[in-house]
């Protein structure tokens, strides 16, 4: 990531504000397994920084964010057929020093971390006298490779109409998001999809150490109609799991 990094100085200094720069290359990491205490991996990154919309009249003066290079990556990771992909917070021991402690998290494939994303720290941004924000990420290909389904499934579209519901869940700030949606999904299989978080907020009204967490999602069965008692079953049994395996409670004002 230095050596992008340095690539993407350079385009400022030619007075380039909007970058988009990525780059696959091998690096050669230490390995005690291996014969010669090194091994070779691939490995992705790239960096982003300045406006999210370049040409957008309505939203030219909007800067790109943490989730623009994430939804970049989500898009690279459904075209190539990579799945199971989490973003989770990091541990004490793990913290990126390069990166933004509260605009950060590992990417995990497979077996465990083997990435990073985020927001370059404020402290280098300072010391690199940087006009915007700058987010980068790096991952190992060869483990993303490792997880790819080459082949697709498709279904029919659903004869029968699907049921929408959503949730406002008080969730501890220990929990990170992507343990609840798993956890939703757990519970309401299988006829829960579309699971996403659509808002999040903290501050009046919401208990000391918890944040309210909005998440939308919808039932479906293909042979028949659902009827509403038997959605609420299911989102009763999602609800005891949240809270019997997150402590995260449904919030009710």
């Amino acid at each position: 990531i230095g050596g992008l990094f340095q690539n993407l100085l350079t385009a400022f200094r030619h007075q380039s504000r909007d970058a988009r720069l990525f780059e696959v290359r091998p690096v050669y990491c230490q390995d005690p397994t291996q014969e010669t205490g090194v091994r070779e991996e691939w490995r992705v990154a790239a960096v982003m920084s300045g406006r999210a919309f370049r040409h957008a009249l309505a939203a030219r003066d909007v800067e790109c964010d943490f989730f623009d290079l994430k939804g970049v990556l989500e898009s690279v990771f459904d075209a190539t057929g990579v799945r199971g992909v989490r973003y989770q917070a990091f541990e004490a021991s793990s913290v990126d020093i390069r990166l933004h402690p509260a605009q950060s998290a590992q990417i995990s494939i497979g077996r465990g971390p083997c990435g990073v994303i985020g927001r370059l720290h404020p402290q280098l941004e300072q010391e690199f006298k940087v006009r915007d924000a700058v987010y980068l990420v790096e991952f190992s290909l060869d483990r993303a490779l490792e997880v790819v389904k080459a082949e697709r499934k498709f279904q029919a579209i659903a004869k029968f109409p699907k049921v929408d519901r959503d949730f406002s869940l008080l969730v501890p700030n220990a929990v990170n998001a992507d343990k609840v949606l798993q956890t939703i999904q757990k519970h309401g299989k299988p006829l829960i999809e579309n699971i996403s978080i659509v808002d999040t907020y903290s501050g009046d009204k919401i208990p000391t150490g918890m944040q309210s967490v909005s998440v939308s999602f919808a039932f479906v069965d293909p042979s028949k109609t659902l009827e509403d008692a038997q959605v609420d079953a299911i989102c009763q049994k999602v609800l005891a799991g949240l809270e019997k395996e997150l402590s995260v409670k449904l919030r009710l004002q």
